[in-house]
This record gives structure tokens, C-alpha cells and sequence, in this order.
């Protein structure tokens, strides 16, 4: 056969190293597939913490009310009760 880009035949070089690339290639194809259930699952979590930080909240705000709280001197809570699930 005649290699179209050099108008030469074929070595045996060049089949052997074409052969083992293509061997090569596939091997690599092979062994990323275990990753792809893990991949698509980060990708469907991914779309999902975004839809959550994009979405537009239910009830508007009046134009002139403050969106930004100062807490700079912390936050009480009263009669509020905390105890482990037994």
C-alpha cells in the first residue's frame, strides 16, 4: 500500500507503530470508562447547587428596604432548645 502523504509505501515501522498507537488509544478509552458514572453524578449536582444560587427569590422587596444586615454585634436567641435525637 501507498502511504497518500508521501507517495511511498509502507514500512514495516511506521504499520508496527500505528498498530501499537491504536492499541495504545484504545487501552486509554477502556480504563476512563469507571469514572463516568462518577463524572455525570458531579454534573448533575453541579446544575443543581447552581439552580439553587441563581434562583429568584418568591417574595419581592420593597425598593427602599435594606437587603445588607450588619451583625457586628452578634446574634441572641431566646427560649430556643437543643437537644440530640435519642
Amino acid at each position: 500500500m501507498i502511504n497518500p502523504t508521501t507517495g511511498e509505501p509502507y514500512t514495516l515501522e511506521t504499520i508496527v507503530a500505528v498498530s501499537q498507537s491504536t492499541i495504545m488509544a484504545n487501552m486509554t478509552c477502556v480504563s476512563i470508562l469507571p469514572i463516568f458514572p462518577g463524572v455525570v453524578k458531579a454534573l448533575i449536582v453541579g446544575k443543581k447547587i447552581f439552580d439553587v444560587i441563581e434562583r429568584e427569590p418568591k417574595i419581592k422587596s420593597k425598593e427602599n428596604s435594606k437587603t445588607d444586615i450588619e451583625v457586628s454585634t452578634g446574634i441572641n436567641f431566646n427560649d430556643v432548645r437543643f437537644r440530640y435525637a435519642t
